[in-house]
């Protein structure tokens, strides 16, 4: 059984680089974010920036997004989760020709759900 999910774990793994390899830009981090982790993820996303030919507004935009979308992760990740969690917060940016994609979240504990829910159909709201 071991061989089984480690040959499921290497197909899709292979299959995710596959998707990937058409980016230009591509980062995914799944876990607890700490300082550290936050430092290393502006900093590779701004190399990778300054070596590109994009214009310095598109580049300035990217970051911003970035740094607000890592503060808010930090901010509201679940201090009561378990630190071993895989899953406790999520980061993934990726840029497929023109277009930057940020995608940011946390996981929420099942009592939370319905606060969250009304708190966000109240924004969703709001002209």
């Amino acid at each position: 059984m071991p061989e089984q999910t480690s040959t499921v774990n290497l197909t899709f793994a292979y299959n995710i680089f596959k998707i990937l390899q058409k980016d230009e830009l591509s980062y995914y981090y799944k876990g607890l974010f700490t300082q550290t982790i936050t430092e290393n993820l502006l900093s590779l996303t701004q190399s990778n920036l300054e070596q590109s030919n994009e214009p310095t507004k598109i580049k300035k935009k990217v970051y911003f997004i970035m740094v607000e979308s890592l503060q808010n992760i930090v901010k509201h990740q679940d201090s009561k989760l378990d630190i071993s969690a895989p899953y406790s917060g999520m980061f993934f940016i990726q840029k497929r020709g023109s277009c930057y994609m940020i995608t940011s979240g946390n996981i929420i504990e099942v009592r939370n759900i319905n606060s969250l829910r009304a708190k966000l159909e109240k924004i969703n709201s709001l002209d």
